[in-house]
């Protein structure tokens, strides 16, 4: 009987012993599994190496915890940005992000655990070249100028350094921003660099010697300014030939005499005070910037004096200029090979600001708040190859109600009749389209925004949210995937092929539509 017992003891020793041993060695492989870790997750690579902060294009991965029978594997996401080789070592191919997944298997080949890590490859610049400059490398005085440059990486890309700006030999009291927009308080001169550094770390720690690429030095004059009054006028002219100016202000004491400005240059701006009835003739000109301001207090009185018709400007004869800002009443004209870059017409009150383009026109910014409104007239064989529809007011508070733009067809006949490329809406706005339109965008984001088109659009595209649409006329193609959005056609209006994707749409009215394709819920056509 005793030996009978000890044997029963010995037996079930045994099982709990053999018990023990596999929970131990499970919870071991539990263990090596949770241990495992990679020397990195997340790796920064350069495409060309860098001696002073020792920057590489190469790292190689590894893993710890591994037990003797696991086998480790290396895959790209995109290895277009990074490769990595089956020992791990990643290799920097082009500026981008991507992950490298490294995976454990047993002997079985099961995957036991995937360890990612994000790679970034960047690029230090070999070259660095100020680009942007104003005609003639001239500013005008108090007028902020932006710069830009162009970084060129080893391999020819475009590279990821931090741009610092420098100012030397400075005769102007000129200030740098970290942006490059440069503030000359008087006329004189200074010298511009531009030098790249790969991080504000690198610069932190190794100061100058860590820059990766210095430009080449750009030496800008700044120019006089110039104030134009009836004091200057002669039979009802101002002439201005072959002069430099920092900038010009053109009083509203001119009235309606005429400014003709020939083979000048306006370093700075142009700045029409409002009250002013005179056409400015720029003839084979440089232009950098062109502004509608408010009398001073010198010339406010003069409004009394002349009539409150509205300026004209008018750009022919390889005339150019960069930028117009519009805040008050204007008709610009475009005419033979002169070039006007960017238009901006900005409304920030209760009345309507009009303003009339006659000829051809890069981009025009339309920006409408605080109930402001725009009255955009297009004349004669008028073209915008980009409008833009935007609202660029940084204090929200003063932009508490919904501004109204109007593009109208100004035209005499309809072989003449204006027309608009493309057409960008990114703001809340009531707009109202008079003219044709190749490819209209109310782009994501954008919500509660109204937009009617009274003439033929090629596309539209309607990507935001509770969004009103009114089609009076011809589109060819429309496209709705924001939710929410209300698309009237009416009588005279017709869609020859649509496509909704948001949910909560409506398509009403009594035009008629082609083909439907309908791919979302609680859509009623």
């Amino acid at each position: 009987m005793k030996q009978f017992i000890s044997k029963r003891w010995i037996a079930l020793l045994c099982i709990v012993t053999m018990l023990c041993t596999s929970f131990v060695q499970g919870n071991n492989r539990v263990l090596a599994k949770n241990d495992m870790r990679l020397n990195k997750d997340n790796v920064v690579l350069y495409l060309n190496s860098d001696n002073v902060t020792k920057t590489k294009s190469l790292y190689q991965l590894i893993v710890s915890g591994l037990e003797k029978d696991m086998q480790v594997s290396y895959v790209s996401q995109n290895k277009a940005i990074a490769k990595v080789n089956n020992k791990g070592v990643i290799t920097a191919r082009a500026c981008g992000k991507t992950e490298v997944l490294v995976i454990v298997s047993n002997a079985n080949g099961e995957v036991i655990k995937t360890l990612p890590c994000k790679v970034t490859v960047k690029q230090n610049a070999k070259t660095v070249k100020i680009t942007g400059l104003p005609f003639k490398s001239s500013m005008g005085i108090n007028t902020p100028y932006s710069f830009q440059t162009n970084l060129i990486g080893k391999n020819g890309g475009t590279s990821t350094d931090l741009v610092q700006w420098e100012i030397t030999d400075n005769k102007a009291d000129a200030v740098v921003d970290k942006n490059g927009t440069v503030v000359a308080k008087k006329a004189g001169s200074f010298t511009l660099i531009a030098k790249t550094y790969q991080s504000k770390n690198a610069l932190k720690k190794y100061k100058n010697k860590a820059y990766t690429a210095t430009s080449t030095p750009i030496t800008i004059k700044v120019l006089k300014d110039q104030y134009i009054t009836n004091k200057d006028v002669k039979d009802g002219k101002v002439k201005l030939d072959d002069k430099k100016y920092g900038n010009l202000v053109i009083s509203n004491t001119v009235g309606d005499a005429e400014i003709l400005l020939n083979r000048s240059l306006i370093a700075g701006e142009l700045k029409i005070e409002s009250g002013a009835d005179t056409k400015i003739n720029v003839n084979n000109s440089l232009i950098n910037s062109v502004s509608t301001i408010e009398p001073s207090s010198v010339s406010a009185m003069a409004i009394q004096s002349y009539g409150l018709d509205i300026p004209s400007i008018i750009f022919s004869n390889n005339a150019k200029c960069k930028k117009i800002v519009i805040t008050n009443d204007i008709n610009i004209e475009q005419k033979g090979i002169s070039s006007i870059s960017n238009v901006s017409v900005i409304s920030s009150n209760n009345t309507d600001l009009n303003v009339n383009l006659l000829g051809k026109f890069q981009e025009v910014i339309l920006d409408s708040w605080n109930a402001g409104g725009i009255n955009l007239g297009m004349g004669d064989a008028t073209s915008i190859e980009n409008m833009s529809v935007a609202n660029n007011n940084s204090n929200n508070s003063i932009s508490s109600q919904t501004g109204s733009i109007q593009i109208l067809d100004m035209s005499t006949s309809e072989k003449k009749a204006p027309k608009i490329l493309t057409t960008t809406v990114s703001s809340t706005v009531e707009l109202k389209i008079s003219v044709e339109v190749k490819t209209a965008v109310v782009v994501e984001n954008t919500k509660n925004a109204s937009v009617s088109f009274e003439k033929p659009v090629g596309e539209l595209d309607i990507e935001g949210s509770n969004i009103t649409a009114s089609i009076e006329s011809s589109v060819g193609v429309l496209k709705s995937s924001g939710e929410k959005t209300t698309i009237a056609i009416s009588a005279t209006g017709s869609v020859t092929s649509a496509t909704i994707e948001g949910s909560n749409t409506k398509v009403e009215g009594e035009g008629k539509i082609g083909t439907v394709s309908v791919s979302a819920s609680k859509v009623e056509v």
